[in-house]
């Protein structure tokens, strides 16, 4: 039996803006092709299909691809889309609601603010404390991950109540069955309970 998961997910709806430049290429892509009479033309417009295809393909992978899940063992994080972060569930303290800045652009003279998701990691969990990722999506640094709430799903206090109380109930249960770290390889950078 597949074990419960909580999900934080992209912002869809700036995945679905982003989509429409990568149709608009395909669609002129399509036109180059059909009404082509010379081999540039052709060439053009299968590069300009192709180029939509390979953009759109991405694009559906990031609107399937959660930046958060935790499950019965881990906390996965997808900060860098090509190699999702593990992090033992005990290595996780909890989730709290912040504020930060974001990349759009704001009113003049003021800054755009943001409801930031901040994941803060147990100090005895070393080797999780720092990763570069790419700073208009958040900071992973000093034991806290951030993700900038520009480009989550909306952050509610109910996703973040279903985040701790998740994380409590595995916690508890863990510790109830064993104080070993799931990755015995890993003792040292995982704290034997729940803070």
């Amino acid at each position: 039996m597949a074990s419960e998961q909580i999900q934080l997910r992209c912002n869809r709806r700036a995945v679905a803006a982003a989509g429409i430049l990568p149709l608009l290429l395909a669609a002129l892509g399509v036109v180059f092709c059909v009404i082509g009479r010379s081999w540039w033309l052709w060439a053009a417009g299968t590069f300009l299909v192709g180029l939509a295809l390979l953009v759109l393909v991405s694009l559906v992978v990031v609107w399937r691809t959660p930046l958060l899940v935790l499950d019965d063992r881990m906390l996965v994080v997808r900060m860098n889309w090509a190699v999702p972060e593990k992090i033992p569930i005990e290595c996780v303290e909890c989730f709290f609601l912040g504020e930060g800045q974001t990349e759009l652009p704001a009113s003049a003279g003021r800054t755009a603010k943001t409801r930031t998701v901040v994941v803060r990691l147990a100090e005895a969990a070393r080797a999780h404390q720092e990763r570069p990722v790419p700073h208009w999506l958040g900071r992973w640094k000093d034991g806290y991950i951030t993700i900038n709430g520009a480009w989550c799903e909306p952050i509610t206090c109910q996703l973040l109540t279903a985040f701790n109380e998740r994380l409590r109930e595995v916690q508890r249960r863990r510790r109830t069955e064993s104080t070993a770290c799931i990755d015995p390889t890993q003792a040292t950078d995982c704290p034997s309970g729940a803070p």
